[in-house]
């Protein structure tokens, strides 16, 4: 019985930058190796998400990006100040893997 095919694997190895293209992955409890294990996060105070994650509702463009490095230039753009976190996976709440 076939459940479905897997036709593309897509990893998001800096959470909300451009996703990257793969052959194949090791897939952990926690999801794919490598999947959102870095993030940049709000510091600007008063700021609506100070201390979320910076996605792409703050900056359309964001999406496009492979180099996180050209974050924080792109984020004070809009006058938003962030900071670069890595070494733990960062997914939604409502989405992400829960721990045991």
């Amino acid at each position: 019985m076939i459940i479905g095919t897997l036709t593309s694997i897509w990893r998001y190895p800096t959470k909300s930058l451009r996703a990257e293209s793969l052959d194949a992955v090791e897939v952990e409890a926690s999801g794919l190796r490598g999947d959102r294990e870095r993030a940049f996060f709000v510091r600007s105070y008063g700021h609506a998400r100070s201390g979320k994650t910076y996605r792409g509702k703050e900056n359309d463009r964001l999406h496009l990006l492979d180099d996180p490095g050209r974050v924080p230039e792109l984020a004070a753009q809009n006058a938003v100040d962030v900071e670069f976190r890595d070494g733990e996976r960062f997914f939604d709440d409502a989405f992400g893997p829960t721990s045991s």
